[in-house]
């Protein structure tokens, strides 16, 4: 395994494409716009998450419908390419604990 392509071992919460339904159901509410960038903050605000301590992980199982840019610390080459093939895109950021032991 490429060491780039591990995920980070802090991330604590993980976002299923199982729980795509929820995004695509808070798109079509109007609870997400799917025109911007979608991150764990956003996530939380629509209530498709309740919280988020290191970041959000992207896993697939399932499937995703909107196109939709995500903005997640980790996120699986199957993930990924789920959500391009809705037309969307996945951004991988470093893990806020990660981030906060670089300062």
């Amino acid at each position: 395994m490429d060491p780039d392509d591990r995920q980070p071992s802090s991330v604590r919460w993980t976002l299923r494409l199982e729980d795509a339904t929820a995004i695509d159901a808070a798109v079509k509410a109007g609870k997400l716009d799917a025109k911007k960038p979608i991150d764990a903050d956003v996530l939380i605000a629509a209530g498709v998450l309740r919280r988020s301590r290191d970041g959000v992980r992207l896993l697939a199982k399932g499937e995703i419908k909107s196109k939709v840019e995500l903005v997640v610390a980790g996120a699986s080459k199957a993930a990924i390419a789920a959500v391009e093939k809705a037309g969307g895109k996945v951004t991988v950021t470093r893990p806020a604990a990660e981030e906060a032991a670089a300062e």
